[in-house]
């Protein structure tokens, strides 16, 4: 019930700031179509299945990895850059999760 007045509080809030409900373009349409059809169904179904087979130290940070392939994927897709700040972020947590796993394999 909570996501249901988050959703309408959002529209409230954008609608006030002159958001134009019905203006989606043809390619718009088609991002929000690939969006809602296949990355979030897939994105749900990993994050359900990954944890039986992961310890949860690991999915935690392969959960980050988003914050590294999301500005990533935007770059390649919509050629809009990463800031300076992004991309350190997403190396530290690209790092942190190199070491962890080198880590984990050597006291096996």
């Amino acid at each position: 019930m909570f996501l249901v007045y988050g959703g309408l509080f959002t529209a409230i809030i954008a609608l006030i700031a002159g958001a134009e409900p019905f203006s989606l373009t043809l390619q718009h349409a088609l991002f929000m179509l690939m969006l809602c059809v296949v990355v979030l169904p897939c994105s749900f179904l990993f994050i359900n299945i990954g944890p039986r087979y992961l310890p949860a130290a690991e999915a935690s940070l392969i959960l980050l990895l988003e914050i590294l392939f999301g500005p990533l994927l935007v770059w390649l897709i919509l050629g809009e850059a990463p800031t300076r700040s992004v991309a350190l972020g997403a190396g530290i947590i690209l790092l942190t999760l190199v070491t962890y796993t080198l880590y984990g394999q050597r006291h096996r």
